[in-house]
């Protein structure tokens, strides 16, 4: 009997080893996956240079899910105001100022941004805004966005605004297609100022060095026991930190793994961001 027993531990130990292995392949696997989301076109703040993995992006994390209102409230409003100066300057010779206009006549997007997607390969963020002016609801953006394309994925709808996010792949037809669907009055790149400018003249390094604390309060808003920050700056830096498996969620494996860091048991990645003054990344 004791030699039996004792080739059972053996095999236990054997399957353990195995099972250790397959965990750190998907460990690989999901680090590998994150390291090649470089060539994503999203706004300028949804970037960050995270240590280990380099240039990511987190416009699929929870934080915009929460917060998209108000991003598409800003660049709506931008729209609104600017939309006339945008059609003017598109006269003015200048290629840059250059605007898409659809079949029918109409002005719908910057001409050297549906350029680049149609000449470029990877994954596209758009804001698409549709072409009604009363009674916005999520409900009604998404049933406008599921008709735009089947190749283009339905990310967020406005509740306060007639827009959504939708995400398709570049040098493809798709653009074109949005921007000669009846229903679209304009299409931007997603959560990112029309006439934002980049100036790298400063950068920003923070390491995530979180305590027992900060790890406690992952675990309850992951159990829904606490909600999000109302502060959006705040809020972003909690999701976009806290995310340590880059999964889009916040999880009780994300508490863990900060609980680590906090023991010093792990390293936590260094985030960074260029900015152009106006402050950190997480203000934007």
């Amino acid at each position: 009997m004791k030699k039996l027993t004792a080739v059972s531990t053996n095999g236990d130990f054997k399957m353990k080893k195995i099972a250790f292995l397959l965990v750190l392949i998907l460990m690989l696997s999901i680090a590998v996956s994150a390291a090649e989301t470089g060539n994503v076109h999203s706004g300028y703040g949804t970037y960050l240079y995270v240590s280990d993995i380099g240039e990511f992006c987190f416009m699929e994390n929870e934080y915009y899910s929460l917060f998209a209102d108000e991003y598409f409230e800003e660049q709506y409003s931008e729209y609104n105001d600017d939309y006339e100066k945008w059609v003017r300057r598109s006269d003015s010779g200048n290629s840059w100022d250059r605007m898409y206009v659809s079949s029918d006549g109409i002005i719908k997007a910057s001409y050297p941004f549906v350029e680049n997607i149609l000449n470029n390969d990877g994954l596209w963020y758009l804001t698409v805004m549709f072409n009604y002016n009363k009674d916005f609801s999520e409900e009604k953006n998404r049933q406008l966005a599921d008709r735009l394309s089947d190749n283009a994925e339905v990310l967020y709808c406005g509740n306060t605004t007639p827009c959504a996010v939708v995400a398709v792949n570049g040098k493809t037809n798709v653009i074109t297609d949005i921007l000669e669907n009846e229903n679209v009055s304009f299409v931007l790149t997603a959560f990112e100022r029309y006439e934002g400018t980049v100036v790298n003249c400063m950068e920003f390094r923070e390491a995530y060095t979180p305590t027992a604390s900060d790890a406690r309060k992952i675990l309850r808003y992951s159990a829904g026991l606490d909600k999000a920050p109302d502060n959006r700056s705040e809020a972003k830096k909690f999701f976009l930190f806290s995310d340590t498996d880059y999964d889009g969620k916040l999880t009780a494996s994300d508490a863990r793994k900060a609980l680590r860091i906090a023991a010093g048991l792990e390293k936590g990645h260094e985030f960074g961001f260029n900015s152009s003054g106006c402050g950190a990344w997480w203000q934007y």
